[in-house]
């Protein structure tokens, strides 16, 4: 019974350690990593519309239209995921979003402020 207890205690002991030196990691250099925006200020724009703001491109948007089992997602759950898609990018907005049979995508663009 008292090595039972005292290999309990050790093991508990060895978890709590492991635990705390997780979290203990490098930090990040802020000055090199731009930080992602807000995906709630991020606008979309269907094809055809513009922003009235200069942008430059930064990448394409891709949301499939379907999960992993096959079940069709709510639009509002695609422009939440096109806009995360944009803020971890640095975008602004989304334009010329395309709706299509299986995926939506867009272009990632980003206001240039220099120009504006």
């Amino acid at each position: 019974m008292k090595k039972h207890r005292m290999l309990v205690i050790a093991g508990l002991s060895l978890a709590l350690s492991a635990c705390s030196s997780m979290n203990e990691q490098q930090p990040l250099d802020v000055a090199k990593e731009k930080p992602a925006s807000d995906p709630v200020n991020v606008s979309l724009y269907p094809t055809g519309a513009q922003p009235l703001h200069p942008y430059q491109v930064l990448g394409e948007g891709r949301v499939s239209k379907y999960n992993h089992g096959g079940i069709k997602r709510q639009i509002a759950y695609i422009h939440d995921k096109i806009r995360d898609i944009a803020a971890s990018m640095g975008g602004d907005a989304v334009i010329n979003l395309k709706d299509d049979k299986k995926i939506v995508t867009g272009t990632v663009v980003r206001y240039d402020k220099n120009l504006a």
